[in-house]
């Protein structure tokens, strides 16, 4: 599955969490989960710096600041990593609740 490529490539986080929340659409609430999938990756790459960072942002407890964290760790990691990331978003972007 290393050579999938999203359909709709996914949009930066900043700019995804800014969408207006619907009945079934709430990016903000999808932070939590799209956080702790970044870190499992993170974690399995040995990225300890960039864990460490996305843990400082989540002290803000603010939406926008963990989303420009979650885009500024895909510039900083290299290639491989930054697809497996992206994934990551595809994923969440596409959820909608209503399929729960």
């Amino acid at each position: 599955m290393d050579d999938f490529v999203c359909k709709t490539p996914p949009k930066p986080v900043e700019q995804w969490i800014m969408q207006e929340e619907t009945k079934e659409h709430c990016p903000p609430c999808l932070l939590q989960p799209l956080g702790d999938m970044y870190v499992g990756v993170l974690e399995e790459a040995g990225a300890k710096e960039q864990i460490d960072s996305l843990k400082e942002s989540w002290k803000s407890k603010d939406a926008l600041t963990i989303a420009k964290a979650l885009d500024r760790i895909k510039t900083e990691v290299g290639e491989p990593l930054k697809n497996k990331l992206l994934d990551l978003d595809c994923l969440t972007q596409s959820f909608k609740q209503t399929e729960t």
